[in-house]
């Protein structure tokens, strides 16, 4: 912005509505600020408004955030003032698809939502698409196909200095993912001893999803994929055992077989793996899966003696079952 003689030439026009009392802020990348706004025309139009929400929008500086515009504006700002800029069109452009983007994250933030894909139309265009097809809201789409200036009305209300908030996890970066995930595991493991195994599986999951957004980086089988590939099965076991517990057995198969597919050895995997296939009654996979640790484990005999059991468990089942059928079937060939 442009102060003196040339401020009528400045594309961004700054009018203060109500000061603010603190310093002057030292805004820096990786801080997050909150604040509500209020989107006119210049001839006073309401076009949107976060405070029919009742939240306010967030803003992590440092991470190009689309309408680059309102980082400019507001690093101009004290906490508590509220201020009224007036910019001008060629700065305001995508204005259009970011506004339906914040409507779309409120509009899902409301209780009262509900989706419904019989009613909910989706509009996922953008360029020549979406001056063809629109946005999806007529004022939006007016604005798109008539470029003008607008004027945004901001109030700074909280900022929180980095390391005074959780970053979201699309923020981190490779090493600050890396840190993370031993976190995550401890607090998954305490998480499990209290028998809260919903919570422990979402801390595990999450170090997981680090994993594979570090593996989506190196290319398969390589040195640096597979030690990461080796250091997530520990999380992925105890993912699979949280599975277990909440009866979430294909969940539990589906990642057992990710350990299975590069370490096929994996005692853990395979007898977990084979209690799922139990659970959801797939018999044959089963069988294959403890008859294999049978086959290979060699000098665990308490671990021998447990799949045995296990083993004549699952064939005493299947006979109980069979005859239950053959039971049911006869009963009704003379009803």
């Amino acid at each position: 912005m442009i102060y003196g003689p040339d401020a009528a030439k400045c594309p961004i026009k700054k009018t203060v509505i109500s000061a603010g009392k603190e310093p002057l802020i030292e805004f820096c990348d990786e801080m997050k600020i909150f604040f509500h706004f209020l989107t006119t025309t210049e001839d006073g139009t309401v076009i949107d408004d976060s405070r029919k929400y009742k939240k306010p929008m967030e803003i992590t500086f440092g991470h190009k955030f689309k309408l680059e515009c309102w980082e400019t504006c507001l690093k101009t700002m004290r906490l508590g003032e509220i201020a009224k800029f007036s910019v001008d069109k060629d700065l305001v452009s995508v204005y259009p698809a970011v506004a339906k983007q914040i409507r779309d994250y409120y509009r899902t933030q409301m209780p009262e939502h509900k989706h419904d894909d019989d009613h909910h139309e989706h509009h996922h265009c953008c360029g020549f698409m979406a001056l063809e097809q629109g946005l999806g809201h007529e004022d939006l789409d007016k604005i798109m196909r008539q470029p003008q200036s607008l004027d945004f009305t901001f109030e700074l209300i909280k900022v929180l200095r980095p390391g005074e908030f959780e970053k979201d996890t699309y923020l981190l970066n490779d090493e600050e993912k890396k840190r993370q995930i031993p976190e995550l595991k401890l607090a998954g493991n305490d998480l499990y001893n209290a028998g809260q195994f919903a919570e422990a599986a979402s801390k595990y999951g999450q170090a997981l999803q680090f994993f594979e957004d570090l593996m989506l980086k190196e290319k398969p089988n390589d040195v640096d994929w597979r030690e990461l590939d080796t250091q997530r099965r520990p999380l992925l076991l105890n993912f699979v055992q949280c599975q277990l517990k909440l009866g979430n057995f294909y969940s539990a198969i589906e990642h057992a077989t990710t350990i299975l597919d590069s370490d096929p050895s994996n005692v853990k995997a395979r007898y977990r793996r084979a209690t799922a296939h139990v659970g959801v009654w797939n018999v044959e996979e089963a069988k294959k899966d403890y008859n294999y640790l049978l086959a290979n484990i060699k000098d665990d005999n308490n671990l021998r003696a447990l799949v045995q059991n296990e083993l004549q468990q699952l064939h005493q089942a299947e006979q109980d079952k069979y005859k239950e059928e053959k039971s049911r079937l006869s009963g009704k060939l003379f009803t």
